[in-house]
């Protein structure tokens, strides 16, 4: 429980420093495959975080990116349970006049949804994804909307080598709708607000040559997530960056059988600090620390019967992150960064759960020629957009990952 307590303190520590200060920073262009080498993205100002600032589209017109994902060489872009985690992705950033007075259009493809969740509490490893967006100007006001729609099915075979083959099917599908702004405060401040409401259908069927069972259609709209950070330019090298999220979790989850339906409710607290450096043009040096609380119950619910408790989690972690970028030809830059990260947790079906901690190492470099932007990261765990888990953490799955992506501006 000490350690608890430390945990909590650090996150009282983050508070304080978010309430203190409110922040800003000029902004640089990045890819997923740059984000990944520094350690994430929550804390840079960067073109790839449109999918989850929304309001940032405006600054970043007129852009063509392709992404390969994250993938290992043993098994691509499966984990090591044979799940697909990953995918090739697409997407347009377009300037609608020179003005500006129509704002910023973008529209996305992935071919998995996990490489855009903007947060959730559950892996949905939903299959291809698509996201438009559109942010007007107003002055000092940037306001977006967003749209996310993906669709996954999935089938497993049971009893293969029987006479009578058991087949079972999940058919999901997920709708995001979001908002964002961005508020210019002055030339050395702005801040960023963004959410989305979820939808979220589930449907499990089972069937053999002769009986096909299917469950009821389960839905709910009862999922959401609020997040809000500022950048503060403290001198013309140095910025800091708090932030603020909250995020609810009331959704179906895929079931092993279509008798029993399996719920999630949940919730995630999180807030941080980053701090950028740029002591010259060529060189970067980011520091972030961030607390996050988790607490997720797991319902069953079987045909006609009441919803009974299956798991109940509860999580604390603290995550220290040190990253830096360094130019080495006008072409050539290398990135890396190192993770640190306790957590404490517990789960009511184990008894002799045990603490954790991990240490995540990272590293990238871009290739870099005139409009033209090729950036590859190595990390090794597996790079994940999702909010909520134990912490940062994916500690299941240890492998190397590459990700790589392409981008050109006109």
């Amino acid at each position: 429980m000490h350690q608890l307590s430390r945990l909590r303190h650090a996150g009282v520590y983050c508070f304080i420093a978010l309430g203190a200060t409110i922040l800003a920073s000029l902004p640089v262009q990045a890819t997923p495959a740059r984000l990944h080498s520094l350690g994430g993205g929550d804390f840079l100002e960067d073109d790839h975080n449109v999918q989850r600032w929304y309001g940032s589209l405006g600054d970043y017109p007129n852009l063509i990116r392709l992404e390969a994902g994250h993938f290992t060489l043993p098994e691509g872009w499966h984990d090591d349970n044979g799940y697909r985690v990953s995918g090739p992705g697409m997407g347009a950033h377009l300037a609608l006049d020179q003005a500006g007075r129509w704002g910023t259009a973008a529209f996305f493809l992935n071919g998995r949804g996990d490489d855009v969740d903007p947060g959730s509490m559950a892996r949905d490893r939903m299959g291809t994804t698509w996201t438009a967006m559109w942010s007007p100007s107003l002055g000092k006001l940037q306001p977006a909307f967003m749209i996310r729609h993906g669709n996954d099915t999935d089938e497993t075979i049971m009893n293969a080598n029987g006479a009578n083959p058991l087949t079972r099917n999940w058919d999901r599908s997920r709708t995001e709708y979001g908002l964002g702004l961005r508020w210019d405060f002055n030339e050395g401040a702005y801040l960023d607000l963004a959410g989305e409401l979820r939808h979220h259908r589930e449907q499990t069927t089972v069937a053999d040559s002769v009986v096909t069972v299917s469950s009821p259609e389960f839905t709910s709209r009862g999922s959401y997530a609020v997040r809000s950070r500022a950048f503060i330019r403290l001198r013309p090298t140095l910025a800091l960056v708090p932030l603020l999220e909250f995020l609810h979790e009331d959704r179906p989850l895929a079931a092993p059988s279509p008798i029993v339906g399996n719920h999630l409710e949940g919730s995630l607290f999180k807030v941080g600090t980053g701090l950028n450096w740029f002591p010259d043009p060529d060189h970067f040096l980011i520091l972030s620390l961030d607390y996050l609380h988790g607490e997720a119950d797991f319902l069953a619910t079987p045909s006609g019967g009441a919803a009974e408790l299956e798991d109940r989690k509860r999580w604390d972690s603290v995550s220290f992150t040190l990253g830096f970028e360094s130019r080495f030809q006008y072409w050539l830059t290398f990135r890396g960064s190192v993770r640190y990260e306790p957590v404490e947790l517990s789960e009511s079906h184990l008894v002799e759960l045990e603490d954790f901690a991990t240490f995540m190492v990272n590293f990238g470099a871009a290739v870099q020629l005139g409009d033209y932007d090729l950036d590859v990261a190595v990390t090794d765990q597996e790079p994940r957009s999702v909010a909520g888990y134990y912490g940062h953490s994916l500690f299941n799955n240890p492998a190397t990952w590459v990700t790589a992506s392409f981008r050109k501006k006109f």
